[in-house]
């Protein structure tokens, strides 16, 4: 990506930039360093941290980058539920009543919870085959912050999002996903 290779680059200009440096200076006799090469120094050293200031605008900081990493685990969690909904709905032919029921109906299922808070992440019925999850988000999914968060592969659902609690309304088709003849109720 373009965000690699500018990484890649910088690291080059600055090793290629010390190594110039070092070499010229095994290769002249002991003293005080020319001029030529002082204003080498410090033009190397303004554009170096020119550099680190560019890096920080451009990817953020380390705070912002682990928020978008704990929305990433959230938007992974709601993905997970809604497939076990998806797959709770083609074996009985229902949406359950709450995530609980998926924990006692589902064997081996446990709740994914919020990553920060360990609150469960919220559901509700809102029709026969319509249902919200919501959960509460650091940050806007905007053009900024959507390089960062981590979106489902080849999933056509959409996955925006505002900051704080935010819910998905999510519809069942049932000619996509019919419900098992065989396990039908």
């Amino acid at each position: 990506t373009s965000r690699f290779m500018l990484k890649v680059a910088a690291v080059l200009v600055v090793a290629g930039a010390v190594l110039v440096f070092y070499v010229n200076a095994l290769r002249r006799a002991p003293g005080p360093l020319p001029v030529a090469m002082r204003v080498f120094a410090y033009t190397t050293a303004a554009f170096a941290g020119a550099l680190v200031i560019a890096g920080l605008v451009t990817a953020g900081s380390p705070s912002r980058a682990h928020l978008a990493r704990l929305d990433q685990q959230r938007l992974r969690d709601l993905v997970s539920v809604q497939q076990k909904i998806v797959n709770y709905w083609e074996a009985k032919g229902e949406l359950p009543a709450s995530l609980d029921q998926l924990r006692v109906d589902v064997e081996g299922y446990s709740p994914e919870q919020d990553p920060a808070s360990g609150d469960a992440y919220g559901y509700g019925t809102t029709g026969l085959t319509s249902f919200e999850l919501c959960a509460n988000f650091a940050l806007k999914d905007s053009e900024a912050a959507r390089s960062l968060i981590w979106r489902p592969a080849g999933s056509s659902t959409v996955w925006n999002h505002e900051a704080g609690h935010y819910c998905f309304a999510r519809t069942i088709d049932p000619t996509r996903h019919p419900v098992r003849k065989s396990q039908a109720p």
